[in-house]
């Protein structure tokens, strides 16, 4: 899966592509495994009754954290 994923990012206009680990939108949590090329882009955003976890696999990211 992470070798296919990341040719399918490569390849995306976006440079990332998703793999949904969730069964449906209504599950509590929703889980994934993205995989994202170097000049991807994921805008914040921000849950009102809900977390985000968005470990690296590889740590060629530049986290930001963003406070009220």
């Amino acid at each position: 899966m992470p070798g296919r994923h990341a040719d399918e990012a490569a390849h995306s206009p976006r440079q990332r592509m998703n793999h949904n680990l969730h069964n449906g939108l209504t599950d509590p949590i929703q889980r994934l495994a993205i995989a994202m090329e170097p000049a991807t882009y994921i805008r914040p955003l921000r849950h009102q009754a809900a977390w985000l976890l968005q470990p690296s696999r590889r740590p060629a990211t530049d986290p930001m954290l963003f406070t009220e």
